[in-house]
């Protein structure tokens, strides 16, 4: 993220946010092309382009100009309603495509055959089940299509700000808010528009969540005392029953997925909301009703509790479950006849509900608006402020940006890290799978290049080295250790050692260096020997030598110790320690393993792609 930045700190700015549909990345596209146009079009000055991107789940677009066209109230009239026109189109597009992309989901139709077929082979099943079962799920679809609109009609914000008057002008829905500032004294409230877009989607999105939960908590109660009975039924078909049972099974272990996904989804809006307060304070209250609208602390607690008691629910329904798969292989299960119909029907189509949901709002779980700044993006960074000459400091990552989209939505896998690493220093990052630790370091490496942001090794940006100089850079300066030893099995140990330094030409004296490291690292007496004939802490101390044959400034290590045992992967952090202290190399190790904190110098943890605490062990 950056500063809104103007050459002319008098020019007019315009900002747009809307919130979009991440699985209608064609929509998009035309989307974010048609608003460029627009911009492009109705903002009469040449002299600036529209920006428009895609920020999380949000479409966001910004232009400037020194000119006072729209300082005439028809003109921004206009150009307002053409706006909330191209938006109103998208609306029905997405609408659409919502219901036939839910209609025609092929697994869902099969899995429904296969219930209907189910039920219609028990005693006083309903009839007509596979009808039953498509109309219940038509509801389902309808009940979800109708909160969506809701809420993404209602998600969508233009934001003025006249520096030539002194004035911002934000429209939400049909109201409109104003605020004169001091053009010498203080300044517009653009560095409040993200949390703004948020928090007025917060409200429409938390109202109708809220609906969700009612939903799902009156369907889960009754569907558990379904499959906790004492009436006996008998199983004719063993087959069809388990393919049944195992279909449900698998539904629950998707809604659970997806329940924890939407408890994330309110505490990430319950962090913002609290983090905003003093972003809306500064703009002396101009947008607190919009604040003020979404729910409050105690409401949120009380809708994350009663989503985390239905994944108890959820959990005791799976036991439930496997319990009468067990059963059927016996012939019979032991079921509450008298709701058990109903609950094979309305249990996979409530769990798919919350599951549409989840998947619909997944990006909002990783919302991270930045205090002070605008979320537009900039692939030059070049509001980054300079780097800092130390000559302690050999590695600096900087506002590191990384995001994947391996289908239609996007993983974070970075969101703003920064970090340094000191000579000679045992650097800890420690955090649970998929928070972004082996992202990190690869930036930090040269492996991978972030979104945003900049990597400086030795006070050099790593965007401004050539493919040529990163890689004699790496060569010669970096180490890496891996979890998957990657020694090269036709190489004895002392050749598997010796090949970096051969690699990059530092073969002065290697015969001597690499015994010497063997020798310190207690693999004197297996230079000749065939790797794979080692054992997982002699495969990584070897990798360990070959790492630091070159006597790097820095090593990377990725789960080091994952492979071994506890006692091992104590004598392998003992001579990274001793590689610190020894030859001020710096380490920089990455585990989830919280015992590997006695080693370390300084501790790093990350969560969700962002560093949240660093500490001293």
């Amino acid at each position: 993220m950056i500063k809104i930045h103007n050459k002319d700190n008098l020019s007019n700015e315009l900002l747009v946010g809307f919130l979009i549909d991440k699985f209608d990345q064609p929509g998009n596209k035309k989307l974010q092309k048609k608003l460029h146009k627009l911009l492009k079009k109705g903002f009469k000055d040449k002299k600036t382009k529209p920006k428009v991107l895609e920020f999380n789940t949000f479409m966001l677009a910004n232009i400037s100009g020194s000119n006072g066209h729209f300082n005439q109230s028809e003109a921004r009239i206009s150009l307002e309603k053409s706006l909330y026109s191209l938006y109103k189109d998208y609306v029905k597009r997405t609408s659409k495509r919502f219901r036939s992309r839910t209609k025609r989901n092929r697994s869902e139709l099969e899995s429904h055959k296969i219930l209907a077929k189910f039920l219609s082979s028990i005693p006083n099943s309903p009839d007509n089940p596979e009808e039953i079962i498509t109309r219940e799920n038509r509801k389902m679809i309808n009940f979800l299509e109708k909160n969506f609109l809701h809420i993404i009609e209602r998600s969508w914000i233009i934001f003025w700000a006249f520096k030539q008057k002194g004035e911002d002008r934000i429209i939400v829905e049909d109201k409109v808010y104003h605020r004169n500032y001091d053009l010498q004294t203080s300044s517009s409230g653009l560095h409040a528009f993200d949390e703004l877009l948020i928090l007025n989607f917060a409200h429409p999105f938390l109202k109708s969540l809220n609906r969700l939960l009612q939903d799902t908590i009156s369907r889960v109660d009754n569907i558990r005392d379904a499959f906790d009975g004492s009436d006996t039924l008998e199983i004719i078909n063993p087959d069809l029953t388990s393919e049944a049972l195992g279909i449900l099974g698998g539904d629950l272990v998707g809604g659970i997925d997806a329940v924890r996904t939407i408890v994330r989804q309110i505490n990430r809006i319950e962090e913002i909301q609290t983090s905003s307060k003093q972003e809306i304070e500064i703009l002396n209250g101009f947008g607190d009703e919009i604040r003020k609208t979404v729910n409050n602390g105690k409401n949120l607690a009380d809708i994350r509790s009663s989503f985390k008691n239905i994944i108890e629910v959820l959990m005791d329904l799976q036991i439930l479950v496997r319990d009468l798969n067990k059963q059927a292989l016996e012939g019979r299960i032991e079921v509450n006849l008298e709701k058990f119909h109903s609950a094979i029907i309305e249990l996979p189509i409530q769990l798919r509900e919350v599951k549409i949901w989840a998947d619909r709002f997944m990006d909002i779980a990783f919302l991270s608006p930045e205090s002070g700044e605008v979320a537009l993006t900039s692939s030059k960074d070049e509001f980054l402020s300079e780097y800092q000459d130390d000559k302690e400091i050999i590695v600096e990552a900087r506002g590191l940006h990384k995001t994947y989209r391996p289908f239609s939505s996007t993983i974070y896998a970075l969101r703003g890290s920064n970090l340094t690493v000191k000579r000679g220093e045992f650097l800890l990052i420690l955090g649970p799978s998929g928070s972004g630790k082996t992202t990190l370091i690869n930036m930090m490496a040269g492996i991978d290049m972030p979104d945003r942001g900049k990597v400086y090794l030795e006070g050099r940006s790593i965007s401004s080295m050539s493919d040529n100089e990163l890689s004699e850079f790496r060569r010669n300066h970096i180490g890496f250790v891996f979890q998957n030893y990657l020694l090269d099995p036709r190489l004895s140990v002392y050749e598997n050692v010796a090949l970096p330094a051969i690699i990059a030409g530092k073969t002065n004296q290697l015969h001597t260096r690499v015994h010497e490291l063997l020798d310190s690292l207690g693999l004197k007496n297996y230079a000749n020997q065939d790797p794979t004939k080692l054992s997982g802490g002699q495969m990584q101390r070897t990798i360990i030598a070959r790492s630091v044959i070159n006597n790097p400034l820095v090593v990377f290590a990725d789960e080091p110790t994952g492979d071994l045992d506890s006692e091992t992967g104590k004598q392998v952090l003992a001579k990274f320690r001793k590689l610190c202290d020894d030859k001020k190399i710096a380490f920089v190790v990455v585990t989830h393993d919280r015992e590997v904190s006695s080693f370390a110098d300084r501790i790093v943890h990350m969560k969700d792609g962002q560093i949240i605490e660093k500490s001293f062990s």
